[in-house]
């Protein structure tokens, strides 16, 4: 499985519990593609599930501009359970995510 996505959003989930996609993936990058070199992303990546009770695979991780954070440890998840979504909470919105 590949999962390509660009978002701008705040919360954006990558895949959806009880989606076709399961939760047995080998890395997760993400890329700041922001245009302005001072705009940091500020990431969280977590998994939720129906209870909204969320649980923590990186929190609070600056990602400078034209930089790549590569999670490839411990990123496996039932997917039949919970969702997997990523948080930005810096100044810039604008992220390439690439799931393999």
């Amino acid at each position: 499985m590949i999962l390509l996505k660009n978002t701008t959003s705040a919360t954006t989930t990558l895949i959806a519990k009880r989606s076709k996609a399961d939760g047995y993936i080998g890395n997760i990058a993400i890329t700041n593609v922001s245009t302005n070199d001072a705009d940091a992303a500020i990431i969280d990546v977590y998994i939720e599930d129906a209870s909204a009770n969320k649980f923590y695979l990186v929190k609070n991780i600056s990602v400078p501009h034209g930089v790549c954070l590569y999670l490839d440890k411990n990123v496996k998840f039932d997917a039949s359970v919970y969702s997997l979504k990523v948080q930005n909470d810096g100044s810039n919105r604008s992220l390439t995510i690439m799931i393999k």
